[in-house]
């Protein structure tokens, strides 16, 4: 039951993202949603080959939003490539690649999580420096399925545990920047760069 009501809040959260790209409240990474898409697909693909039943349902959720999103990003996304996008983008096809001929998913999986983070570094800049430019609901949703999964784990495996974990905390982190931005606007203190 958990798994489902993880996946939904999954899935609820890409609503009031993609509705505030199309509001032009919302400027999308392109890189990172594009990594975050096939990445997606990698994790949920390596979380059936593992059983890991608890992950499933908030990956399976999240590869869906994600394809939505990156479409969007297209016309609706921050415009511009940098090196570690490069980088991020050959890492995640070598990871594809590994995760193809390597018998058992755990390492690739590993792997995929490491180039998956490097995707999460441009959200969490823009995070910082440009808070106005994400949707809170959204990133709160996000965070909320991923604490759900993590709270249905019954096993504690690094296959069932780490990806609900690591979507868990990098949610968080960036639900804990926007708010942090938030009460800096709030009570007019200047925000240091």
């Amino acid at each position: 039951m958990l798994n489902i009501l993880s996946g939904m809040l999954s899935v609820l959260a890409f609503v009031p993202y993609i509705a505030a790209i199309l509001r032009g409240q919302t400027q999308p990474s392109r890189v990172s949603w594009w990594i975050w898409s096939a990445v997606g697909l990698l994790l949920a693909l390596t979380y059936v080959k593992l059983g890991s039943t608890a992950a499933v349902g908030v990956a399976f959720g999240s590869f869906a939003g994600q394809v939505i999103i990156s479409a969007l990003a297209i016309p609706y996304g921050k415009k511009g490539v940098t090196i570690v996008d490069r980088w991020c983008l050959v890492g995640a096809l070598a990871c594809a690649i590994l995760w193809w001929l390597i018998s058992s998913p755990l390492l690739p999986h590993l792997l995929i999580l490491g180039i998956d983070f490097f995707a999460w570094l441009s959200t969490f800049r823009k995070a910082i420096k440009n808070p106005a430019s994400e949707n809170l609901l959204a990133w709160i949703l996000w965070f909320a399925g991923g604490a759900i999964a993590l709270v249905n784990v019954h096993q504690w495996t690094i296959a069932n545990a780490l990806f609900p974990l690591y979507v868990t905390c990098s949610d968080g982190l960036v639900v804990a920047l926007l708010f942090r931005n938030l009460l800096l606007l709030r009570h007019s203190i200047p925000f240091r760069r």
